[in-house]
């Protein structure tokens, strides 16, 4: 996922602020630490300029 984001742009923030997710948490995901759930992805993904199954396809990277 943070290959998606720096390719998309955004910087951590923006894109935490456009999913709507928690920055702390977002980090996380971008270490394989956690996994964003399926109710997320449409909204990271959008946030990332991606389509949502990107991210489901790379599985969360």
């Amino acid at each position: 996922m943070l290959a998606l984001r720096r390719r998309a742009g955004p910087t951590r923030t923006a894109a935490v602020q456009a999913a709507g997710m928690d920055r702390s948490f977002h980090t996380e995901v971008e270490a394989a630490v956690h996994s964003v759930s399926v109710d997320r992805i449409p909204a990271l993904a959008e946030a990332l300029g991606v389509q949502p199954e990107l991210l489901q396809d790379h599985g969360g990277e």
